[in-house]
């Protein structure tokens, strides 16, 4: 609410009309309703009744009709929990203990009681509206916020950019069916990337090896992204990653043969090499033409120098470089697309350099997908000792 709504009217006035919410919410308008709730709120006042004694308790919103405005900015204050806390108590580590009663709210604490799980309570716009019990609610929220995917995004101060995640988020509020074959098209590619990796390390025994084992997911997610891209309009993609499933990415997304590759492993290879065979072929990049639903997809991976984080501003140069060259001024044609390791986006500092550059008029590209592999350990480190952040991509 605009604060020059409060200098039009005299203060005795304001505290008349807060008076009269306190005795009933439904009598002055939606919008003072809505400030006092949040003063209230902000103030540590929680609503309050008196008991058969004369005493006052603690309220419960459902001490009010389901519709009254104390009760919608109870429950509104609990959905925005889940959407700003929920992906504290989202399943997606793997390695974590399951823990199904995790909640990112403490119900007491908002003031609902055990009783209340049952009562009827408006959510406003949430689920497309209309009035369900709190336990209703509640599951909802758990199985959106706090299921296998979580969502970070009220820290984004753009409202137009937040409105856009919201909507997408309410897409999975009764479940997302992929239908079998998008269903046997991942797992197709779950099991060439496994099957590509066991091979190498059964044929190449002793061979220096950057295995892509346990990230396999990755392919599955580079292959959709590929798929989508030229309906999105995009015709080139600029890509860039560290040694670790380098091999697998080349040859089940760039679709580099599979015989040059294992040519690469052989004991003749590069022979005039100063350095020797050594792990040369996890720098080497490839360049490719997909054809997807009848147009060309241009797809090139840059060859890796040694550093771990080098090649991401490298990438970002070329993708600049070929949206001039296309004379891509709304820079939609052309998309970044990197691969991290977790520890690595964490903690090499290149990593947030680059990232500040990102909406400079001079360096930005439209925006970069990063992908980032999280194995949970950097070389001999885990997550506990390699940062003080809760996720590896939070310097993003």
């Amino acid at each position: 609410m605009n604060a020059s709504i409060f200098s039009r009217l005299p203060p005795e006035e304001i505290t008349a009309l807060h008076q009269s919410w306190k005795n009933d919410p439904l009598s002055v308008a939606p919008l003072w309703a809505a400030w006092f709730e949040g003063y209230e709120l902000g103030s540590g006042n929680a609503p309050q009744e008196k008991g058969n004694a004369g005493n006052y308790t603690d309220a419960s919103p459902y001490t009010v009709p389901p519709e009254s405005a104390e009760c919608r900015g109870r429950v509104n204050q609990l959905i925005r929990a889940y959407r700003v806390m929920g992906h504290q108590c989202a399943r997606f580590n793997p390695l974590a203990s399951p823990d199904k009663t995790c909640t990112p709210v403490n119900l007491e604490e908002m003031g609902f009681r055990p009783e209340d799980l049952d009562q009827p309570a408006n959510i406003g716009t949430f689920m497309d509206g209309g009035t369900f019990t709190l336990r209703e609610i509640i599951s909802h929220l758990q199985k959106i916020y706090c299921g296998p995917i979580g969502f970070e995004y009220h820290h984004i101060d753009n409202l137009e950019i937040r409105s856009w995640i919201e909507e997408k988020i309410k897409l999975r509020a009764n479940g997302v069916d992929y239908g079998p074959e998008v269903r046997r098209d991942a797992f197709f590619h779950l099991c060439k990337a496994e099957l590509f990796e066991e091979f190498l390390g059964k044929r190449f025994i002793g061979e220096k090896r950057f295995s892509l084992e346990g990230g396999e997911g990755a392919i599955v997610l580079l292959d959709a992204i590929v798929k989508r891209c030229p309906a999105a309009g995009v015709s080139h993609i600029e890509m860039g990653m560290a040694h670790r499933g380098r091999l697998n990415v080349l040859a089940n997304i760039l679709h580099k043969p599979l015989k040059t590759i294992f040519r690469e492993f052989t004991p003749d290879y590069l022979p005039e090499s100063p350095i020797g065979r050594s792990d040369v072929k996890y720098h080497l990049g490839y360049a490719t033409t997909r054809h997807v639903d009848g147009r060309d997809l241009h797809v090139r991976l840059s060859s890796n120098p040694s550093h771990l984080e080098a090649v991401y501003p490298v990438v970002e140069g070329r993708a600049r470089a070929m949206q001039h060259n296309l004379e891509d001024s709304e820079r939609k044609h052309v998309l970044p697309l990197v691969l991290h390791g977790d520890a690595a986006f964490a903690g090499q500092g290149l990593v947030a350099e680059v990232l500040n550059l990102s909406l400079l008029k001079g360096y930005r590209t439209g925006g970069t997908v990063h992908l980032i592999i999280n194995n949970q350990i950097g070389f001999t480190t885990g997550p506990d000792e390699a940062r003080s952040s809760r996720y590896a991509t939070d310097v993003a």
